[in-house]
């Protein structure tokens, strides 16, 4: 499976950051709560969670906070009853803002986890092992994206 097998999932909710923080906190808390609901209703769907950064600072370092942002909302839905195997993670930094501006409010929008998209893998045998890495594009940088692992922060 890869990133273009997604398809938008509306129905879960983007979940946004205070600056250089990868915890999930109250209001985030709550949007998590609702999407891993709607995961363990839904047994028999994947879910991708891109994990992304202001336009401040680094690549390096943009690409490294999404990507504890993506784990950390990984690991949310796994302490809620949702398997990893079900669960692909991907960072993205700050390559894909919502908004480019250069405001503090812009810069909010920005400090997200998205979870723009989920695939369905009932009456397929396609659902990937949990020790492998989803297959990409040559135009994605590998060592931005990530398998969900049991145990990953």
């Amino acid at each position: 499976m890869n990133i273009g097998e997604f398809a938008d999932a509306p129905a879960l909710k983007d979940v946004f950051f205070e600056p250089g923080r990868a915890d999930i906190v109250r209001n985030a808390a709550t949007i998590m709560l609702g999407n891993a609901r709607r995961l363990v209703d839904n047994r028999d769907y994947l879910v991708l969670i891109e994990g992304h950064t202001d336009l401040k600072g680094a690549r390096a370092g943009n690409l490294a906070i999404a990507e504890r942002r993506a784990k950390a909302a990984a690991s949310f839905l796994m302490a809620m009853d949702v398997s990893n195997a079900r669960l692909w993670t991907v960072s993205y930094g700050s390559d894909r803002p919502v908004c480019v501006e250069k405001s503090d409010a812009c810069a909010a929008k920005n400090r997200r986890v998205a979870l723009p998209r989920e695939a369905s893998v009932s009456g397929e045998p396609r659902l990937p092992q949990p020790s492998r890495t989803p297959p990409f594009r040559d135009s994605e940088a590998p060592d931005s994206r990530s398998r969900c692992r049991s145990g990953s922060t």
